[in-house]
């Protein structure tokens, strides 16, 4: 060995030793990829965000922690997760196997179980440092079983019927009679006309439209007066009241209350009290309660309900009669009449209002025969007579009372989502009316709706 290389040996060996010095004073790396820390160092983990995590089944939440010393500076190494406690299934996942970044953290994936629910810890451990925790809670996704809908509470119910859908023989004659008089009397003279006189029924049906216009015309001229200087068109009033009258025996609107109760062994029972009846007329709608006309209270309790689904009720068998005398001429007298001539209480009553005797007298004493009272007279007894008979003729509809036998379907609505059920829709009757011992009016569905209102 030279002069020269003597001193480059004894720096290598200077340097291993000093090397193997520092080697001892770090001691060594038990797990292999954390160093320990140095002297007078403490070490730490840190959970990044909140340490309370819930989890519905089969879903995710990233887990952050962070591995740092006293003085909040990333250190190098490796965190390991564990679950404590039942983890149902859970799975956790951390990236690079562990091993923190050049930030000091682990950035993890939770996956709460396929099924059930489960509480349980994460738990995050590091050499040197205090082990920190998650607190899991993962519950399942199905939802909450919903009460059971229920339909008991008070419905406010307003119906329309088709009080004369399916009458036969003279009861149909008797109605169709009726409202073609006094809604189309010109082509009822026609079709009378034509009926009676067969020689003259071909001519009649070439000609109708031209005939009816004269004829409306000629019944225009006979039924308009001047009353004190009032223009008196007594053919557009009775057509007014014969469409009226076609509103009613269409649609008679009946307006009731339903009050469903919980009966026995778990049923439903209603309760079904009329509370008056609406009609439009006029091209105005309306209302009278059973109080207004005198009525006797119509209840009837323990009607069978039953909720079939979230989307149909059914209303059982059962029926409420009307005992104050024919019902269609009761509706007359009471509503229609009333409404069209509050000062009338019957058809005679209207018929003496709406047709000026004095003026048609006059004109007959000037025009034909000159004999004023005679025609007066006349006139006056005519209409009387006019408004008994037709009368009369709707009463043979049935004399006492009218039977409605009715069941019904309808819809019930949960608006506000409290399980209760707040309106019935799109409901309908269906059954028959009985007007006294004469032949049952069928009531279809499609004619006989009805639904609740607030």
């Amino acid at each position: 060995m030279t002069k020269t290389q003597r001193p480059l040996a004894f720096a290598s060996l200077a340097a291993l030793l000093l090397a193997g010095c520092a080697a001892d004073a770090l001691g060594p790396s038990p797990d292999g990829g954390t160093p320990p820390p140095a002297q007078g160092e403490h070490l730490q983990l840190v959970i990044v965000g909140d340490r309370s995590v819930l989890l519905n089944n089969g879903a995710s939440k990233e887990l952050v922690v962070k591995y740092v010393n006293d003085g909040g500076q990333p250190r190098p190494g490796t965190i390991s997760l564990s679950f404590s406690g039942d983890a149902h299934g859970a799975t956790v996942t951390a990236q690079n196997n562990g091993v923190t970044g050049t930030d000091g953290t682990v950035h993890a994936t939770l996956v709460g179980g396929a099924s059930g629910s489960a509480n349980f810890n994460v738990v995050a451990s590091a050499p040197e440092a205090a082990s920190v925790n998650w607190n899991v809670a993962v519950s399942t996704n199905q939802p909450p079983t919903p009460a059971p809908l229920s339909a008991i509470g008070t419905y406010n119910l307003e119906s329309t019927f088709n009080a004369v859908e399916g009458l036969t023989g003279t009861a149909a004659d008797v109605v169709n009679t009726f409202i073609g008089i006094s809604e189309d009397p010109a082509g009822w003279l026609l079709t009378e006309w034509a009926n009676s006189d067969q020689g003259v029924a071909a001519t009649i049906a070439s000609f109708r439209a031209p005939l009816a216009a004269a004829l409306d015309g000629l019944l225009e001229a006979l039924t308009t007066f001047t009353v004190d200087g009032t223009k008196v068109d007594v053919l557009k009033t009775l057509m007014t009241f014969g469409t009226g009258f076609d509103s009613v025996v269409h649609k008679f609107g009946i307006k009731s209350q339903l009050q469903i109760y919980a009966g026995p062994n778990n049923t439903l029972l209603g309760k079904h009290t009329i509370t008056g009846f609406f009609f439009t007329i006029d091209g105005k709608r309306v209302d009278k309660s059973t109080a207004q006309l005198g009525m006797d209270t119509i209840v009837v309790d323990k009607v069978p309900i039953t909720l079939v689904s979230e989307s149909q009720i059914t209303i059982g068998d059962h029926s409420f009669g009307m005992k104050d005398g024919g019902l269609i001429v009761f509706a007359i007298d009471n509503v229609l009449i009333s409404t069209l001539d509050p000062n009338a209480n019957n058809l005679a009553d209207f018929l003496s209002d709406i047709i000026p005797c004095d003026s048609f007298a006059n004109w007959m004493d000037d025009n034909v025969l000159d004999s004023y009272a005679t025609w007066n007279s006349l006139c006056t007894t005519a209409i009387k007579f006019g408004g008994v008979y037709l009368e009369g003729k709707l009463a043979d509809l049935g004399d006492g009372a009218a039977t409605f036998q009715i069941h019904g379907t309808v819809r019930p609505l949960d608006s506000d989502n409290d399980r209760k059920v707040d309106q019935l829709v799109n409901g309908q009757w269906q059954g028959q009316i009985m007007y006294g011992t004469s032949t049952p009016s069928p009531l279809t569905p499609k004619d006989c709706p009805f639904h609740s209102v607030k």
